[in-house]
């Protein structure tokens, strides 16, 4: 009894250690479907190595339903994020409004970052917003400056609005949060046992 009290709290300690990693310095290479989908154009990105604030905000001008429709709407799109000198992620979230309906598409906490050159990709728990349904748990942000240089997370960069950043609904689970949850079910499992 107590090897599986013992094999059980180190399976959770290593849950935790595991979802406590920094991001990687690398693409996250984010699976995202075509549908549903929002385009934004024209974003602007800075960050502040000082306070390891990166902040984004441009217009998203198109969704694109589940079904395929595209439809044009007058939306903002705001990220802010907190990023250490190494590229690691520590928190942040965003927001996508249509000015039009003063309604929130969608919006969410992000839970990953990666980047190559002036590509950054974000990983989103979906926290809520009119799409909410329509993204499930988590989402992803593809973010591409071409006529931006390469990032460097240990001194000040900004862009000159060019950005463009597409934002959709991951065709997949990422793996490590497959692995979470698969943690999960066997940590309940096991509690449920030990209670029997």
């Amino acid at each position: 009894m107590f090897i599986k009290q013992r094999l059980a709290l180190t399976g959770l300690l290593a849950a935790f250690a595991l979802a406590a990693l920094p991001a990687s310095a690398t693409p996250l290479n984010l699976d995202m479907v075509d549908a549903p989908d929002i385009a934004s154009f024209g974003i602007g990105f800075s960050y502040d190595a000082a306070s390891d604030i990166f902040s984004a905000t441009g217009t998203a001008l198109t969704v694109e339903n589940p079904l395929g429709i595209s439809t044009d709407i007058l939306g903002v799109f705001s990220l802010d994020a907190e990023i250490d000198d190494t590229g690691a992620l520590i928190g942040g979230s965003f927001s996508i409004m249509d000015l039009l309906t003063l309604d929130t598409l969608i919006e969410g906490a992000l839970v990953d970052f990666g980047f190559a050159g002036s590509t950054f990709e974000f990983l989103f728990a979906v926290g809520g917003g009119t799409l909410a349904a329509d993204f499930g748990d988590f989402g992803g942000i593809l973010m591409t400056d071409l006529s931006f240089g390469l990032a460097d997370f240990s001194a000040n960069f900004a862009n000159g609005n060019n950005a463009v950043a597409d934002t959709a609904a991951l065709r997949a689970s990422e793996p490590g949060i497959l692995l979470l949850q698969a943690l999960g079910l066997t940590m309940l499992l096991l509690a449920r046992r030990r209670r029997a």
